[in-house]
């Protein structure tokens, strides 16, 4: 993922050191919403799943939103709320 200001959080991301993710294959798909508007995600969110499931990155992808809990997003084919239950022990 960039570290450029998606949907309006620049803030956010200015204050956000991403992780180097150079194979990552969300890059190659600018027009999917990574980080979507709030109850939204375009209808896209198996469209995106299917691209993480077959990247590269995913891993450390994953591990870096698992470890920074107000990422969000989707992170190593992960929403938000399933992150919050993985970190709570429910993998």
């Amino acid at each position: 993922m960039s570290a450029e200001p998606l949907d309006g959080r620049s803030d956010f991301w200015a204050r956000l050191t991403l992780p180097a993710l150079p194979a990552a294959a969300c890059v190659d798909h600018p027009e999917l919403p990574w980080v979507p508007s709030v109850g939204s995600n375009g209808g896209k969110l198996n469209e995106m799943r299917s691209i993480c499931a077959d990247c590269p990155e995913r891993e450390p992808c994953l591990e870096f939103a698992l470890s920074h809990q107000t990422v969000l997003g989707i992170w190593g084919g992960t929403s938000h709320a399933q992150r919050d239950l993985m970190r709570k022990g429910h993998r």
